[in-house]
């Protein structure tokens, strides 16, 4: 992956885009998958969309170190028995790497997914709500901000919370994409400003929860298949996988103290990640795109110069 170097965060060398690795599926492997794949095919074909079947039955929860329920005497690892405190007003920051992120959420919350967008009009970011036929597509595959009438970009998570007919958690993805969850993206800063007024000025519950797998052989990571079918595929014959959810609750109280609004920033993208690899990146969903356009030219030149040679 040397020519991808140049979308290396600057800070720390990180690429938050390029897929990470996988072992090579042996040929012992082939009929177990092909009898996985048309149990799962004939499940989802009954409507049986369970988190499980995506192989993420084994789900780990920890709180994040900085939390106060965190425990070292319970367990060194910080894999506790977490008390879910999430309600029906809350908000839920959450970073962005699968499908599962988004199966795990409907599935325990049920909530109000959104995006970030752009306002045709000013120019500022907010988030727009995802209807039900784009969720799949948001979810599946990869988006970036769009531009949207001043009607559908929401500068308040207030207004957006009191517009809903029905109460029930707001999801926000600030990164506006999706990384392969080596580091946390810079968020645009109209976005920032939204989240601190949310927790000070609106006295909205914020909670973060952080997204990681541990896998073998097919990565449950998306941040290179724009459409997300060859990712979905893949999932479909994984055969290990386990989901780890990294919690922090009440995220509001630490924003509420007298304390710059840089450090209010990098406090809520610091509980966005993993113990010890707190990479807070200077990338941005701009250089998600400009990576994906390079990826998709070095991948057509490769299979270009290969025809080349053959002939």
């Amino acid at each position: 992956m040397e020519k991808y170097r140049k979308f290396d965060d600057a800070s720390c060398g990180i690429n938050p885009f390029v897929p990470l690795p996988e072992q090579k599926l042996s040929s012992a492997l082939v009929v177990p998958i092909l009898i996985r794949m048309a149990e799962r095919l004939f499940n989802y074909c009954l409507c049986k969309m369970i988190l499980s079947g995506f192989r993420a039955g084994q789900t780990k929860a920890s709180y994040h170190p900085e939390h106060k329920d965190f425990d070292f005497i319970k367990n060194e690892k910080g894999e506790l028995s977490v008390v879910d405190k999430i309600t029906s007003n809350d908000v839920i920051i959450c970073n962005n790497v699968s499908l599962i992120d988004y199966l795990f959420l409907e599935m325990a919350y049920a909530p109000l997914f959104t995006a970030v967008a752009v306002n045709k009009q000013t120019g500022k970011y907010g988030f727009r709500k995802l209807s039900m036929l784009e969720i799949p597509f948001h979810a599946i595959g990869i988006k970036f901000p769009q531009e949207v009438d001043s009607s559908q970009c929401f500068e308040s998570l207030l207004a957006l919370k009191n517009s809903c007919y029905v109460k029930r958690p707001i999801v926000v993805f600030p990164e506006g994409t999706k990384t392969n969850g080596r580091g946390i993206l810079s968020f645009p800063q109209d976005i920032v400003q939204i989240l601190l007024n949310a927790a000070d000025q609106e006295k909205l519950t914020l909670h973060t929860l952080r997204f990681d797998y541990a896998f073998i052989y097919t990565s449950p990571y998306n941040s290179t298949d724009p459409t997300g079918i060859k990712t979905t595929l893949k999932l479909l014959v994984q055969v290990q996988n386990s989901m780890m959810i990294q919690y922090y609750f009440n995220l509001e109280e630490k924003l509420r103290e007298n304390i710059k609004t840089e450090e209010k920033y990098s406090y809520i993208r610091k509980t966005m990640m993993p113990r010890g690899k707190e990479y807070q990146l200077q990338l941005t969903y701009h250089d998600h795109q400009q990576f994906l356009d390079y990826w998709f030219g070095t991948q057509d030149k490769f299979y270009v110069s290969k025809d080349k040679k053959q002939q």
